[in-house]
Formats: structure tokens, C-alpha cells, sequence
């Protein structure tokens, strides 16, 4: 239940955060998750940031294959793209298949990218820098944090 507790709490609070664009990368012939890590910051990151001219905020989580763990695919979150084009912005990941789209707030793309954390809870990060927040944490967040975490904690029993 600690993992359930800790991957509800990055989702909530990664959803207070203003994201442009959710994002899920894979490479066609498999990576182990560290691969790829490297791949998503040293090359996709990288090229967001030249085509946008400015600093990408972002954070991912690393999804393994349940099986072997070798088809690792990334879920990401990204900030400083508002003004890129989606089509642009797929073409700059040539190892694999690309889904990227507009943030929609209302979908919860926060909490499926944390969605992971309850099995892998050491393959994420967050950038350097975070996007604004546009909810703020203290307040309703906070307190939807806490009954849902008192209702986890009563089903358990």
C-alpha cells in the first residue's frame, strides 16, 4: 500500500504543474531502461529545447516490459512546447513509435504517467526546473489527497 500511497501522491502533485504536452516514446528494437533514459534526455530533450529556443521542463517515468523488462518505454510530461508543432515534435524521435499530444488536464495524464511507480518506483525523474503550478498543492489537492488515502487505508483493513 506504501507504493500505492507514494505513486497516487507524484500523480497528484505532478497534476498542480502546467504541462504542453504528454508524450509516450519506445525504441524498435528494445533498450534497457538506463538506454533509454540517456536516449530521452541526451537527444529528445535536447532537440525539444533547440526547436523551442528554450528550456524544457518535463518529467518521465520509465515503463518496463512486465516480461522482460528489455522493452522499456518512456511516458513523459513536457514543458516549453506550447509552441511546437505535434507533427515536428514526433519527428525529432527516430528510434520508435512516438504518441505525443496536447496536455489535456482533464484526461489525468499526470497520474498514468505515475501510474508505474507502484512497481518501478526508482525509474523516473523530474527536470531540474518544474513548470508553474497552476493548482495549488495546499488546499483541494491536499485534501483530495487525504481522503483518498484515508479510503485506501480503510479498504485495506
Amino acid at each position: 500500500m506504501e507504493m500505492a500511497v507514494y505513486a497516487l501522491a507524484v500523480g497528484m502533485f505532478i497534476s498542480t504543474r502546467e504541462w504542453h504536452h504528454f508524450v509516450t516514446l519506445t525504441v524498435d528494437r528494445g533498450a534497457e531502461p538506463d538506454r533509454l533514459i540517456r536516449l530521452y534526455h541526451d537527444y529528445f530533450i535536447r532537440r525539444l529545447a533547440f526547436a523551442a529556443r528554450q528550456r524544457i521542463n518535463h518529467f518521465y517515468a520509465v515503463e518496463r516490459d512486465r516480461g522482460t523488462g528489455k522493452f522499456a518505454h518512456v511516458h513523459a510530461l513536457l514543458h516549453g512546447t506550447a509552441g511546437l508543432d505535434v507533427r515536428e515534435m514526433r519527428r525529432l524521435w527516430p528510434f520508435g513509435f512516438t504518441d505525443l499530444s496536447r496536455y489535456d488536464q482533464q484526461k489525468r495524464g499526470a497520474h498514468y504517467v505515475a501510474k508505474d511507480l507502484l512497481v518501478d518506483p526508482d525509474t523516473y525523474n523530474f527536470s531540474k526546473r518544474l513548470p508553474p503550478e497552476i493548482v495549488p498543492w495546499a488546499g483541494e489537492v491536499e485534501d483530495e489527497f487525504k481522503a483518498l488515502v484515508a479510503k485506501m487505508r480503510a479498504t485495506k483493513r
